[in-house]
């Protein structure tokens, strides 16, 4: 087993005053072994938070680097006072090109060597202390040459996280709504409270529809067991292949990612997968877990082939009346602003990404592509939504995409 590297560093006074009595204690982790060691510490810390996302979670990581293989490495930083943990930074490094999202299309920058933290993987114990650290720790690493940028993956806007980025001088990459749907446990009536009274009649129209259609043979499957992963991979790569996502520069993890996350979550009790089954035969899936009192909805797609039957709608009706049984108080859809987020969701906050660069070629030619590809981003949207165009812009995108994909396919028959 390796031994971790030790170091003393406090943090600059001049970005965070902070009253020390005993030096900090910080410690890097790099390897796997390591990083199991201090899984409750870190466990510890994520209960300090308000209902974090899964990906800083010790066992999500672990299995989810594994599953990255030779792509990413484990990258860990906890600072201690007296033996206590008062915060971490959870992340990865890559040396790999970076990508700039414009719409739905994927811009390639240079090849950097990049430390990304992973979502909610700046965790502190609430004190200024630990904001202090994780800032403090940063900065060296990009003033020493360690790596070429540092990567915050959505920090909540006004939030003491998104102040650490903003202070050390990072740029913002892209911003989205996070929505969240508050449910009343034990009434689907209550939960739905939200909305009024014409929309929940249309939903049950939506459901008694699509049950009409498939002869009263609609049914909810539920997936929790490790034997049922396999299954439940086949069905959502399947109606995956058919949506746009599957042809986007960056899709959405197929089984080689989920497969094995899932069967950790299964495993630890915490899976909770859905799959739309209509005359015998799949035709949506969402992709879930149970962390707390919060259902995490990190995936659902439906088969275009019964888009009039609003699918994904008679799914999270369907969905919503399982979960009302259990005490679960919320379904966390995560950033992003797709319509069912908005359409469905209760209450949402933003959510910002920064990238950090160092003083390289490489890091300043990314600072360059990113602030270009961000700025027309900004530029361009507000228009669209005044002109109305931004709905019809998505779906063309998202059908050339689509068309594309098929054609790139068959060409490989």
């Amino acid at each position: 087993m390796l031994t971790p590297t030790i170091e003393h560093e406090p943090p600059s006074p001049a970005l965070h005053p902070v009253s020390h009595t005993r030096p900090i204690e910080t410690t890097i982790i790099t390897t796997r072994e390591r990083l199991v060691a201090v899984r409750d510490e870190l466990i510890a810390l994520r209960a300090a938070m308000a209902s974090p996302a899964p990906n800083s979670d010790p066992d999500r990581y672990l299995t989810t680097l594994d599953a990255l293989g030779d792509s990413a490495r484990a990258y860990a930083a906890m600072f201690r006072r007296d033996g206590r943990c008062v915060g971490a930074v959870v992340a990865r490094t890559s040396a790999s090109r970076t990508r700039h999202r414009l719409g739905y299309w994927s811009i390639p920058g240079p090849r950097l060597r990049l430390l990304e933290a992973v979502y909610d993987g700046l965790l502190t114990d609430g004190s200024d202390e630990a904001c202090a650290l994780i800032e403090s720790h940063l900065q060296s690493m990009i003033g020493s040459n360690q790596v070429d940028a540092v990567h915050f993956n959505h920090l909540v806007a006004g939030g003491p996280l998104e102040a650490i980025a903003l202070r050390l001088g990072a740029a913002r990459v892209v911003s989205d709504p996070h929505w969240i749907v508050e449910l009343e446990r034990g009434s689907v009536e209550g939960s739905l409270a939200h909305h009024s009274g014409d929309f929940r009649k249309k939903l049950r129209r939506y459901e008694r529809k699509a049950s009409e259609n498939f002869g009263g043979d609609l049914a909810l499957r539920l997936h929790t067991e490790p034997s049922s992963v396999d299954g439940f991979i086949a069905v959502m790569d399947r109606i995956a292949s058919q949506s746009y996502k599957s042809h986007l520069p960056v899709s959405n993890a197929g089984a080689s990612v989920w497969g094995p996350i899932l069967t950790s979550e299964a495993r630890l009790g915490r899976m909770r997968c859905y799959t739309l089954v209509g005359g015998g035969e799949p035709v949506a899936y969402q992709i879930g877990s149970v962390y707390g009192s919060t259902y995490q909805c990190e995936g659902r797609g439906y088969d275009s082939r019964f888009r009039d039957l609003s699918p994904g709608t008679v799914l999270f009706t369907m969905v919503l009346k399982d979960l009302c049984t259990l005490p679960i108080d919320r379904m966390d859809f995560g950033f992003g602003d797709a319509e069912h987020k908005r359409t469905f969701g209760t209450r949402s906050w933003t959510e910002a990404s920064y990238r950090l660069h160092g003083r390289g070629w490489r890091s300043r030619t990314d600072a360059w592509l990113s602030r270009a590809v961000s700025g027309t981003s900004a530029a361009l949207r507000p228009l669209l939504e005044r002109t109305g165009l931004l709905k019809r812009v998505k779906h063309a995108a998202r059908g050339s995409l689509l068309r594309r994909g098929k054609s790139q396919e068959s060409g490989r028959d």
